[in-house]
């Protein structure tokens, strides 16, 4: 069961996304008060949306929105006045936002802005804003890959610059304005519920089980990066809404120190950090042991135009685990992934 959160009433941007889903679920679960934005109805992803909701037998405000606009997003958050805002809202495929660049900075910027803005105006003083650990970049012609969340920022694209401008942001507001924000690094997160079939895990399942070529893109067979299931993000959320009062409130972290409002969201382990290839190869052989379907093999196809890859890349976990925090191995994630697409194929014909 759930202390603070349990009874008050919370705001989920970008409401029918892959993380908030999982975050709406876990929140009914423990009869907390869900309020979620969208910009727009992902018809694909309502029967998901509305299976959570008949399951728990609870509603959730539904605004429909567009949060580029200041008036909208504070008239929407006076109503509410939420305890705690969870910012997962904003452009997240890098390589869509590398053909779209004035919509990223407009998503992810201007839309992150305008919520702290109106939360300052109203005194709603708990944020939690999802960044990425893609601010970190590529430390060329070094051996690290360990990120901490007091390392510089190589920001090397346009989504990653954009996420890297709204998490400043977020420290500016938390040290000038006392708001209690709380930033997200996460690394790759993976599990059920993803409806956006380009990344990785949904597209390698998917093709694998409908007896389809797995896709790598060049250059990125070897590249090592660092993975969470998804119901490790959702106890890490829950983690740190739950103690963002008492973050603050003590005394042992020095403000404006570089990192201090920061957490990196990874396992720890080891092994999960993994190329492309150890992924595909995973899958193909669990498909295969659990269901009896044999891969198609990969496919190698060309990156888009202006997409980087960035070097191998992973976090370290020490902040978030000193919480309490423990991550789920890469093979029962998988497993348990893997199982979720199998039952549920039919929203993805």
């Amino acid at each position: 069961m759930m202390g603070k959160l349990n009874g008050k009433q919370v705001l989920i941007t970008g409401g029918l996304g892959f993380v908030a889903l999982n975050l709406i679920e876990k929140l009914l679960e423990n009869n907390v008060f869900v309020n979620i934005t969208l910009r727009h109805l992902n018809y694909d992803r309502l029967d998901y949306f509305n299976n959570i909701i008949k399951k728990y037998n609870q509603k959730v405000n539904v605004e429909i929105t567009d949060m580029q606009n200041y008036i909208e997003t504070y008239n929407i958050l006076k109503r509410i006045k939420p305890y705690i805002i969870f910012d997962l809202a904003g452009n997240s495929i890098v390589q869509d936002s590398a053909g779209n660049p004035l919509e990223t900075v407009n998503n992810n910027i201007i839309k992150t802005t305008n919520i702290l803005e109106a939360a300052r105006q109203l005194d709603i003083m708990n944020i939690i804003y999802s960044s990425t650990d893609k601010i970190y970049g590529n430390y060329e012609n070094t051996k690290q890959i360990l990120y901490k969340e007091n390392d510089s920022y190589r920001a090397l694209d346009i989504y990653a610059s954009t996420k890297c401008c709204s998490d400043i942001l977020c420290q500016t507001y938390n040290y000038q304005y006392n708001m209690n924000i709380l930033i997200t690094r996460s690394a790759n997160i993976f599990g059920e519920g993803d409806f956006n079939i380009s990344r990785i895990f949904p597209k390698t399942i998917l093709n694998t089980l409908t007896g389809n070529k797995s896709i790598l893109y060049e250059g990125s067979k070897k590249i090592l990066r660092d993975y969470i299931y998804i119901k490790d993000i959702v106890r890490a959320y829950i983690l740190l809404a739950e103690n963002i009062e008492k973050y603050f409130e003590n005394n042992s972290y020095i403000k404006g120190e570089i990192g201090y409002n920061v957490f990196n969201l990874s396992t720890g382990y080891k092994d999960n950090i993994l190329s492309a290839e150890d992924i595909i190869n995973k899958i193909h052989k669990y498909v295969l042991n659990n269901y009896e379907i044999q891969a198609k093999g990969i496919e190698i196809q060309k990156k888009s135009k202006y997409f980087i890859e960035a070097g191998d890349s992973a976090l370290d976990n020490t902040k978030i685990e000193k919480m309490g925090f423990i991550g789920t191995k890469i093979d029962d994630g998988i497993l348990k992934t893997i199982k979720w697409y199998k039952e549920n194929m039919e929203m993805f014909k």
